[in-house]
């Protein structure tokens, strides 16, 4: 059975190679039909298309251990891809917006809608399929990297949909004869496309640097660990403890400071067999965890 690691950079290459094909295939069909909504779809393939190199490289680069320069690892780099990432998509729609809010003051553009609805059906299919096989890969790999590659396919593919819709009811207009109307769709759509698009990279944005300045994980992974605490703590006592949980890209690090009371001790071997349910029930739910358990009569060692 493959390793995630090697999961990872399957999907990893997966998506590069079909963001090249999809980059080309809609730069070509923009220029022909002289339709900026196909021209943002292309440029998002591109810009996916370049990252992911750089992807491959953070891929290889988080699997590695921890060094005497990099103590805990190089999982930072996995939520500092995905900001770059959200950023750039971000910085790519509010550009696409401006041009179409320029376009619909000015009368519009005119467009070859025929083409552009070719060009829509075939980028919604792949799209999709895309979406499916590389959510598929992520859930194999639990690599954020590939969770977001797949969630960008999604939204790629709803572009591609709304903008063969879009075109459609250009083509429509063409027939009947309203050309002048017409002109206004690419427009309108690139401005629609943009304002449904724009929540996913601020979604990235906003995950990706919470991780980068270590705050809390979610609420649901910190109520595990409490539940697993509350589940084997009583076995060794009536013991107090404070747990926090920091998630950066795949890794958890688990920090728990456990309370004795006055006069009471634990043996080193009773230390680490605490040590060991813990982290044997906490990694049954995540492969990568870092777990440290510490113990103290003073509770102000508590207060990290």
């Amino acid at each position: 059975m493959p390793s995630e690691t090697a999961v990872e950079a399957k999907a990893i290459k997966i998506t590069i190679i079909a963001n090249a094909l999809m980059a080309g295939w809609g730069i070509l069909f923009a220029v022909i039909a002289r339709a900026e909504a196909i021209l943002l779809d292309g440029i998002f393939s591109g810009i996916s298309f370049c990252i992911g190199f750089l992807s491959l490289w953070v891929s290889s680069l988080v699997s590695r251990p921890g060094n005497d320069r990099y103590p805990f690892g190089y999982a930072v780099y996995e939520p500092l891809l995905n900001l770059c990432k959200g950023v750039m998509s971000f910085s790519v729609i509010v550009l696409a917006l401006l041009s179409a809010g320029y376009a619909l003051l000015t009368g519009g553009r005119e467009v070859s809608a025929g083409l552009a609805v070719i060009y829509a059906l075939v980028a919604t299919a792949g799209c999709f399929l895309l979406a499916w096989r590389i959510r598929i890969l992520a859930d194999q790999s639990g690599s954020s990297i590939v969770a977001t590659d797949a969630k960008t396919w999604m939204v790629d593919g709803a572009i591609s949909a709304a903008v063969a819709v879009a075109f459609i009811a250009a083509f429509v207009l063409q027939q009947l004869g309203f050309h002048s109307l017409s002109n206004y769709v690419d427009p309108l759509a690139v401005v629609i496309l943009a304002l449904m698009m724009i929540k996913v990279p601020l979604g990235v944005v906003a995950g990706a640097w919470k991780q980068v300045v270590a705050q809390s994980a979610d609420v649901e992974v910190i109520d595990e660990v409490e539940q697993v605490c509350q589940l084997v703590m009583p076995e060794h006592g009536q013991l107090e403890w404070r747990a926090r949980v920091l998630e950066t890209g795949r890794q958890f690090y688990v920090h728990i400071g456990v309370l004795l009371a006055d006069g009471d001790s634990v043996s080193v071997a009773e230390q680490d067999q605490l040590r060991e349910q813990v982290h044997a029930q906490l990694s049954a739910k995540t492969d990568h965890l870092q777990l440290e358990l510490f113990f103290t009569h003073d509770k102000r060692w508590l207060e990290f």
